[in-house]
């Protein structure tokens, strides 16, 4: 998070109903991305967080896990490990032109 532009906010999101994302960055007044943290070998996501992903409309979200290997799980959302954080925040930067 220290790398993030200072016009960029990180979040928790959590709705009374039970949604939640465990990180979500903000452009503006706009979600750009969210980042959902699993310590399971096979993560995947729980049915609030694919409600708290609708309720934002983010075309970036990601699940981080320990592993290796960052793969798609289905469009605009992929897994990615943990030491590929900084090459996506740098990407959404790039990609958001963000100064």
């Amino acid at each position: 998070l220290g790398q993030l532009p200072v016009m960029v906010k990180s979040y928790f999101y959590r709705t009374y109903t039970g949604a939640e994302i465990d990180l979500v960055l903000v452009f503006g007044d706009k979600p750009i991305a969210t980042f959902e943290v699993k310590l399971s070998d096979t993560p995947k996501l729980s049915k609030g967080s694919w409600i708290a992903i609708d309720d934002l409309q983010t075309d970036y979200n990601y699940i981080v896990y320990s592993g290796d290997e960052a793969y798609p799980v289905k469009e605009n959302l992929d897994i990615i490990p943990i030491t590929d954080i900084p090459k996506i925040v740098s990407n959404l930067i790039k990609i958001f032109s963000i100064p």
